[in-house]
Order: C-alpha cells, then structure tokens, then sequence
C-alpha cells in the first residue's frame, strides 16, 4: 500500500511512503486519523505510518484508489 500525505504545499509528488500489504488477497481494514500535529495511517488496527513533518492545515480530499492482483 502506499500512503501519500500533502502538507499544505501544491499537487504533486507529495510525500510518499510504501507500507507493505502481506496478503492482499483477503479483506483489510484501512483508517487514518488526522490531528493537529500528525497524521496516522493504519491497516488492520495496527499503526504503519506516522507523519509529523506534511500534516494539512485545511480541508482536504481523501482519495481512495485500489488495485487487484491479475486472475492467473
């Protein structure tokens, strides 16, 4: 999976973070809790990603894109 954090700057690259996914094949649960002073990601109820450094200022769009793996 990879998370992108926009910290009130203009589109672009962002900042970017992979976090792997063991087993994309079964049903996960993602969430991301957004505070003053850092932004948390979370899949499954453990925490993957802590960003203090690109924490928006302002309402922001969350965007959720996903990918499956081919049939074979």
């Amino acid at each position: 999976m990879e998370t992108n954090v926009y910290g009130n700057q203009p589109l672009g690259v962002g900042n970017p973070q992979t976090v792997p996914v063991h087993d994309p094949t079964v049903l996960h649960t993602f969430a991301e809790e957004w505070y003053p002073n850092q932004v948390l990601s979370f899949i499954d109820g453990k925490l993957v990603r802590t960003d203090t450094q690109n924490v928006p200022g302002g309402p922001m769009a969350f965007h959720l894109n996903v990918y499956v793996p081919a049939s074979s």
